[in-house]
């Protein structure tokens, strides 16, 4: 099964929150905060009830081109991203429902229809741009475990580093197994020549071993000219120089449906980028895969799979097993050797016997 973690929905904007200052402040942020937050939450309401709220007719119809696209492709497995630059806890809003329960396109998922002629995983996936400003003494990015509640609408979270501070914090910090964490680190590759930061072994070993993987996506190279295309591939050719081909994984980013790939071209194209045939099958099916996985594992790494039952074992146990184990010996025993081992017994006995003679 193949997939494409990295499928662009048309959100709305997210509201902004205002900061006042001055005389006032305080009693101004605390009305501004409560009207941000009724907001939100009729917002939120409305979006329980309709999926597409506030999302125009063009940008739906052009999402709905590319799904099918996709799935003619030959691709079962799609996650739709929200890219924002920011996250607001006070005034964010997850333009998805529960995907499990409320997909975008019902009638292709499995699990609200069960007789879909071809059945897609559809999946939601949140991607934060990181930077240097969003990690100094007075601002922070927010992935923390008092948000796990509002990043729980999300089944994929994931962060895009533009410095070397945030590539850093993104891989040795946010990497690590909480509710929070972060699944997967996007590079642009295709915005320069070079990546603004070294990728170090020891910074990238560190993610991987906590089973975050590497996106490189090959829809930026579509929008601009050569120049954009040689970027994504010396781009990708050093990731995978860096990761080894292990931990990456191959998606579109497309807004087009005409820039879209089937599998085989993408794998073809992870050649391109250093990696084997082997290597770039798994970056489009096993290694997203186990992304997918290790993202439900948010739900469940401090839980409780089932609740142990103690049983404590009875006085004759010890006995009644010693008396299983000789049954059972005697049962194995051939008759020969049971003969021959009376035989010795005997030869034992009138030894010590004549021993014991002897010496009175």
């Amino acid at each position: 099964m193949f997939y494409d973690l990295h499928v662009p929905f048309p959100a709305p904007p997210q509201p902004t929150s205002s900061q006042p200052s001055g005389k006032g402040a305080k009693g101004k942020g605390k009305a501004a905060a409560a009207a941000a937050a009724s907001a939100g939450q009729s917002a939120e309401d409305k979006r329980e009830r309709d999926p597409w709220a506030g999302v125009n007719k063009e940008d739906r119809k052009g999402l709905e081109e590319r799904v099918r696209m996709l799935v003619h492709l030959g691709y079962r497995a799609l996650a739709f991203t929200h890219h924002i630059t920011s996250f607001h806890p006070s005034t964010h809003i997850c333009p998805f429902p529960p995907s499990s329960t409320h997909p975008l396109f019902p009638s292709l998922d499995p699990r609200t229809s069960p007789r879909a002629p071809t059945p897609i995983l559809q999946l939601t996936r949140l991607l934060l741009t990181l930077s240097s400003s969003s990690l100094g003494p007075t601002t922070s990015h927010n992935l923390t475990s008092s948000n796990a509640a509002l990043l729980a609408g999300y089944d994929i979270l994931s962060v895009r580093p533009l410095d070397l501070p945030s590539f850093t914090s993104a891989c040795l910090v946010l990497g690590a197994p909480t509710a929070h964490a972060a699944h997967i680190i996007s590079l642009d590759l295709s915005a320069a020549p070079r990546l603004p930061f070294q990728l170090k072994r020891a910074t990238v070993g560190k993610a991987l071993a906590d089973g975050v993987v590497f996106e490189v996506c090959y829809g930026g190279a579509l929008e601009g000219g050569e120049g954009r295309r040689r970027n994504l591939i010396a781009g990708a050719r050093e990731v995978v120089r860096v990761t080894g081909g292990k931990g990456v994984i191959l998606s579109g980013e497309v807004r087009d449906a005409m820039g879209l790939r089937g599998p085989e071209d993408v794998i073809n194209l992870g050649t391109v980028f250093g990696l084997n045939q082997a290597l770039a099958r798994r970056a489009i099916s096993d290694t997203c895969r186990a992304v997918v996985l290790r993202a439900e594992t948010r739900k469940t790494y401090r839980g409780v799979l089932s609740a142990p039952t103690l049983i404590m074992p009875s006085p004759n146990s010890k006995r009644e097993r010693a008396e299983e184990v000789q049954d059972g010996m005697d049962v194995d025993t051939p008759a020969g050797e049971g003969v021959k081992e009376e035989e010795r017994n005997g030869k034992g006995k009138k030894a010590r016997l004549s021993f014991n003679g002897g010496a009175s």
